[in-house]
């Protein structure tokens, strides 16, 4: 009857084969379905498989069943391979294998690579969007910090510019003061009031230096560009100072590849040009060389001399207003200016000049400006 509990010593039947219902009518033995061994099992899982010589499975240790040809498959695939251990895709599964001494382990890894999957979709849909407003945030917030920093080197420059423009006044009529009285002075008069031309001349020139940076740097000038010979313009640089090359005995090799086009400022060009030449002529020891061609997109021109050079650690300097490298050449004449108005007249082109050197032997100055 039901709910009568079993007899001493018989097994109570499990929940999978209680009796049927009232009414129901109980299978035949034989009749019972078989379990379905064509589903792979949805956790992860791990089989072995014994193999002969040949290759062919002779046992199969796994805690689900599956088709014999379910294993044979695999391990054919992976002997295949001919690697001790490495991975396999098979009906949309992908395992993991090892083999040793006839025996190959299977891991399926289908879920992990699932798991990395959804990690990767995770991180395109939400971290790369974050990072970019984190991006984009911290690029407002450092803009709204340098714009101070901007603004006090902008005036930094006004000042430059409108102090050298008032001191020009100021030392032309010191100058026309100094030719004056020059013309009634006495032999000792003479030798002081020449003292004070002197160094007239000298501010003069240092602010007119000074005003042509701050003009460069406005960038203002760039609008008088044209399209010229540079080949022309470097010979023009060179006629002048032919007579110095002879009477300081320098020998010069120079080499100018002929129509070679630029769109550029021409004024702001010849200044650079007669910058790096007499830069050469001041440091020589006997040697100086210029070449000029056409690479590329550019124009490429190159001046070279022998001499005492530059070190190492000042070569990333030279291009510092003011700045020298040899405190002996502090009162050579310079005011270590000509190389930073150089560069920057190279940067206002959307060109680029570096310079190269070894100490004791030879100093190297490399422009390149985009071809017209």
């Amino acid at each position: 009857m039901p709910g009568t509990p079993p007899a001493i010593g018989e097994v109570p039947p499990t929940i999978g084969e209680m009796p049927p219902t009232i009414g129901e009518a109980r299978p035949a033995i034989g009749e019972m379905p078989p379990p379905n061994r064509d589903v792979r099992p949805n956790f992860v899982s791990m089989f072995a498989v014994e193999f002969d010589s040949a290759g062919k499975v002779i046992a199969i240790e796994s805690a689900f069943g599956m088709e014999d040809a379910f294993y044979e498959e695999l391990t054919q695939r992976a002997l295949s391979q001919n690697k001790e251990m490495g991975k396999l895709n098979y009906d949309g599964a992908t395992f993991k294998y090892k083999a040793s001494n006839n025996k190959i382990v299977f891991l399926d890894v289908s879920q992990d690579e699932q798991l990395l999957k959804n990690m990767l979709y995770i991180f395109v849909w939400v971290a790369i969007p974050m990072l970019a407003a984190i991006f984009f945030i911290s690029l407002y917030f450092a803009n709204r910090s340098i714009k101070p920093i901007e603004a006090s080197y902008n005036k930094q420059k006004e000042f430059i510019a409108d102090a050298s423009h008032e001191l020009n006044t100021p030392l032309a009529t010191i100058a026309t003061n100094v030719d004056v009285l020059l013309e009634g002075a006495s032999v000792d008069q003479t030798k002081w009031l020449a003292y004070i031309k002197s160094e007239t001349e000298r501010m003069s020139n240092l602010t007119g230096s000074l005003l042509y940076l701050a003009k460069v740097d406005y960038k203002d000038v760039n609008e008088q560009c044209a399209v010229f010979d540079l080949c022309s313009l470097v010979n023009d640089c060179l006629m002048p100072i032919e007579a110095t090359f002879y009477e300081n005995k320098i020998k010069t090799e120079i080499s100018l590849q002929p129509d070679v086009k630029i769109y550029a400022n021409s004024e702001q060009i010849r200044r650079m040009v007669r910058i790096l030449i007499d830069n050469a002529v001041k440091y020589t020891d006997g040697t100086i060389k210029i070449t000029l061609e056409s690479a590329a997109s550019h124009a490429k021109l190159v001046v070279y001399n022998t001499g005492e050079g530059i070190a190492k650690e000042d070569l990333g300097k030279i291009w510092d207003r003011f700045y020298r490298g040899d405190k002996s050449r502090e009162y050579s004449g310079g005011f270590g200016l000509g190389l930073s108005i150089a560069k920057a007249i190279a940067d206002n082109h959307k060109g680029s000049i570096a310079a190269e050197s070894a100490v004791n032997g030879w100093t190297r100055f490399i422009v390149k400006i985009p071809l017209a």
